[in-house]
Order: C-alpha cells, then structure tokens, then sequence
C-alpha cells in the first residue's frame, strides 16, 4: 500500500508540472480574453519557478538537512548535493516546485490581484459572476494539491534519510557490513536522540572503532601472552620484586597466567570477565556466554540484562537467553543506541569531549 501511494503521489506531481510545460511550449504566446489573463498569468508563475525556484528548494533542502539537523542527522552539503544530483531526486524535486509554485503564483500575480482587488487595469475582466467559481476552484484545488505535495515530500525525505545516511556510513566504513545497518538507523538514532551532527559523528567513530570499522561483531579473545600483559597488565604482566611492571622492547612482559592462557579465547574471557559485570565464577561459564557483541561490544550479564529491560517494550526479546542475538544488525544496534543513552554519550558529544566518552564506551 505505501509503495502504491507513493507512486500515486509521483504522478501527480508530474501532472502539475503540465502548466511549466504548456508554458515552455508557448514560448511568448498571449493568451487573449478575460481567461487568457488568467492563463498568462498561471504561466508566468510556472516560469517564475523554473527560474528561481531550484534555488529556493536548494535553500530548503539546506535549512532541513544542516542547520536544523532534523531526521537527517546533519548531512554535510556535498553529501545532499550528491544524493540529490541523483536523477530521479532532482526531477522530483523540479516537478514539485513547478506544480506547487504555479498554483500559487495562479492567484499570487499582478492580473490575478487585480482582479480581486477590482483595480481598471485596462485589461478585459472575466465577468463578475464567474469571478466566486474561479476563487472557489482555486482555494479548493490549492489545499488538495498542498495535501498531495506535503504527502510526497513526507514519502520523499523518508527515503532521502536512508540513502543520505547510507551514503554516509558507506564513505567513512567501506568495504564493511555497515549497509546491513540501513533499515535500522533512523528508528535507533530517534531513540536515543541522536540527531546532530556532533552526535554523530562521536556515535560513528567511537562504535566503528570498536568493531572494527563494522567489520566485526563478536569480541575476539584469541590473545597470545604479549597480548593479554599489554591489554590487561594488572592481571597479566609480570612484576619485579617492587612490584613494578617488567618490560622489554616489546613492550609487558607477560607472567605465568597469560602464558597459561596463550590463545585460549574461552579460558581467557572466563578468567577475565568473572565475579564482575553481573558474571558469576570462572566455572558459570558467564565470561564466555556474555563476551563482547554488536557494534558497540555489548559485555557482561548485567548489561545483557538490563538492555532485555529497556528494550523490552519495543524488541520482546531477552539477551540473557539468547545473548547471539546481538550479532544481528538490529538486535546489536538497538543494544548500542541503549548504551549510549543511559549512559548520557550526547552529552560528552555536544561538548566534543572525545577522551570521556572513550573512557565510558570503554569501561573506564
């Protein structure tokens, strides 16, 4: 039903812009008579848009995508210039502003006001008795056909949300699974207010970061010894009698444990992660089952736990059950837009505070 609608709305665009058309076929034709005024007149309104009106919509567009930030989340200009330079989107956009500034200027021009105004332009004048109908027409004609524009524009930005956004995230992560994100954007970025630039931009580049430019969504554990002492040197880098960190060239010298645990990812995540995060002992497993997935690396049964909580209502779905769950597109990203906003990321965004939000995204 929506795809029909949209189609329908399509035509009908196309169908006003017949005046633009008839008037760039006339060329300097004068219409004669009383209707001709009228005619002349509708016309010159066509024209009057085929002249200035791209630049006009151009501003608008503008005003809608940077300034106000709206759904689009603050596209960059030569982002939209190159959506918009797209075919299909720059003929619609031309067939509306024909047909929508035609029917306006039809009553918004010299002859028209003079008419209603009843001012001796030296003009033939329609007889006053068909001067009502012709008003009435064009009041009822103009708020039906501003309904129709409006829904096309409704249906238009919908779909230049996702190709603006998509085009995006294609540029700043290519050759990566960040297209599988598209259907889920807005929805996600609506619910945790994430609708600046600012916003993001940080949003992008910290949860890019952790997985891997959205090329990986399940943590990888496979650390060999030299790993384990560098990412985690008060549990895994030896000590000297002062209880100084040992280093060498290469950087901490692992201990015993991470040379026990030398490419062990379960054994690894389980010792690590116990007896914190809402994890239970080593032997529950719990490290293991709630390592890190989705985009933002969702980690530990507490926060598995309370995202099932929050999101409840709009998911049904309980990621301590089936914790694989954030390996799918919207589950992951769903649990990533949770995460930025209990933990207020927009905040340190606005501020362009990089340092913190890094410190929270990462456990402090």
């Amino acid at each position: 039903m929506p795809i029909a609608l949209f189609f329908i709305a399509l035509l009908l665009s196309f169908l006003m812009a017949i005046p633009a058309l008839l008037h760039t076929a006339a060329g300097s034709i004068r219409w004669k008579g009383s209707w001709g005024y009228i005619l002349d007149a509708f016309f010159r309104g066509a024209h009057a848009i085929d002249v200035f009106g791209n630049v006009a919509y151009a501003t608008f567009l503008n005003d809608w995508f940077i300034r106000k930030g709206g759904y689009h989340y603050g596209a960059k200009g030569e982002t939209i210039s190159s959506a918009t330079g797209r075919n299909w989107v720059a003929g619609g956009l031309t067939w509306i502003g024909l047909g929508l500034c035609g029917f306006l200027n039809w009553v918004d021009t010299d002859h028209c006001w003079k008419y209603i105004e009843g001012g001796n332009t030296g003009m033939a004048k329609p007889e006053p008795v068909k001067w009502p109908y012709i008003a009435l027409f064009l009041t009822v004609t103009g708020v039906i056909l501003s309904g129709l524009i409006w829904f096309w524009l409704w249906i238009f930005f919908l779909i230049m949300n996702m190709i603006l956004l998509s085009d995006i995230t294609l540029g700043l992560f290519p050759n990566s699974r960040v297209g599988e994100f598209d259907p889920y954007w807005k929805e996600c970025f609506e619910y945790a207010q994430i609708n600046t630039p600012q916003r993001v931009a940080m949003f992008l580049s910290q949860v890019g970061h952790e997985c891997a430019g959205f090329t990986r969504f399940e943590e990888n554990l496979n650390y060999s010894s030299v790993g384990l002492a560098k990412t985690w040197p008060g549990r895994y880098a030896k000590k000297d009698g002062m209880g100084r960190y040992e280093k060498s060239s290469g950087g901490y010298i692992p201990n015993d444990l991470a040379k026990s645990l030398h490419r062990s990812p379960e054994a690894i995540a389980n010792l690590t992660y116990s007896n914190r995060m809402g994890n239970g002992t080593v032997a529950s497993g719990d490290g293991w089952r709630y390592r890190g997935r989705g985009p933002k690396q969702i980690t530990g049964k507490s926060n598995y736990r309370e995202a099932t909580r929050a999101l409840w209502q709009l998911l049904g779905k309980d990621f301590v059950e089936n914790p694989d769950l954030l390996l799918m597109p919207k589950y992951g990203l769903w649990a990533a837009v949770w995460f930025w906003k209990i933990n207020r990321l927009n905040l340190y965004a606005d501020k362009g505070d990089v340092s913190m939000a890094t410190k929270i995204i990462n456990g402090g």
